[in-house]
């Protein structure tokens, strides 16, 4: 019985851990992606006769 309790613990850590790392992943790219839309914002794209 204290075998399966230990498993199951282990099981939610290790699911824990990985749900956290995908958090955190998604939150640095939800993040980089914030800084550099302002950048890009600026700039208005051009129609196609005013690049030849």
């Amino acid at each position: 019985m204290a075998s399966n309790s230990l498993a199951a613990a282990e099981l939610l850590l290790v699911v824990g851990l990985f749900g956290w790392f995908f958090y955190s992943s998604q939150q640095a790219a939800a993040k980089r992606k914030a800084e550099v839309k302002p950048e890009s914002k600026d700039e208005q794209p051009r129609s196609a006769d005013e690049n030849n």
